[in-house]
């Protein structure tokens, strides 16, 4: 698995993504993984697109450490930890959508719970 960590420059010719906080990996998660994996193109990698947990510390229930296991676990292709910083808290939706979901991951197909 390929693992991105509060990197703002990823770029993928063609993905599916799945998009959360995946703060815990639970069985909705886990059904997540799945809408995806039937859904995705063929030639799409499987992504995980979460944030950076740091902000987020008091609610996490899994380290970092175990949530990159996790989705490897679940055979998730591309794990992007994004920096939740100033920026991507104030990112317009659709910008976030044009230019980081379609124009760096280009992906076909996005999954949320």
């Amino acid at each position: 698995m390929l693992y991105y960590q509060n990197q703002k420059h990823v770029h993928l010719s063609a993905s599916a993504v799945m998009l959360g906080k995946f703060d815990g990996i639970h069985i909705g998660h886990q059904k997540l993984v799945e809408v995806l994996m039937q859904e995705k193109r063929p030639e799409d990698q499987s992504v995980m697109f979460t944030f950076d947990l740091n902000g987020f510390r008091e609610l996490a229930v899994i380290t970092e450490e175990e949530r990159r296991s996790k989705a490897e676990a679940l055979g998730i292709d591309v794990m992007v930890v994004w920096p939740f910083d100033d920026d991507t808290k104030h990112m317009d939706p659709l910008s976030f959508i044009r230019e980081i979901l379609v124009g760096q991951l280009n992906a076909s197909l996005v999954v949320v719970g």
